[in-house]
């Protein structure tokens, strides 16, 4: 195949695809930053969360301890207590698994974002140097 000089990629077109790359390398820059700033927040207000979670939970614990092995108490109490200290380690554990749930969602997103700038860069490039002649297959939907 050969290219007419209309067609010819000239050395204007390859100027104007490193402007367009910068410009995408620019704005994928300041997402990529604009998302970390975010994460970094919920991250943050979820360790404080956290934090305050586990310090109640440590407080609960105590009282139920101290409940649960006090021989003064009726056996209906201790039984109750040992029962709530069971519920405060199945709850700690259901807290655990959220908190990584968070923290993969985080990341997630992350890559989403950086796949798409990829995409968005690597498309902006192939219209660029092609100087928009891009065949878009069409794909068609069965129903």
């Amino acid at each position: 195949m050969e290219l007419s000089r209309k067609d010819a990629i000239t050395p204007d077109t390859g100027t104007t695809t490193a402007h367009v790359a910068g410009d995408l390398a620019d704005v994928a820059a300041h997402a990529t930053a604009s998302l970390d700033e975010t994460n970094e927040q919920v991250i943050k207000g979820n360790e404080h969360s956290s934090d305050a979670y586990f310090a109640d939970v440590k407080d609960s614990r105590e009282v139920w301890s101290k409940i649960a092995l006090d021989p003064n108490q009726p056996e209906e109490a201790r039984k109750e207590a040992r029962d709530n200290l069971a519920k405060l380690d199945e709850n700690t554990r259901e807290h655990d698994k959220d908190n990584k749930g968070l923290l993969g969602e985080l990341a997630k997103n992350k890559a989403g974002l950086i796949s798409t700038v990829a995409v968005a860069t690597l498309s902006c490039a192939v219209v660029i140097a092609t100087n928009g002649k891009v065949k878009i297959p069409i794909i068609p939907l069965k129903k």
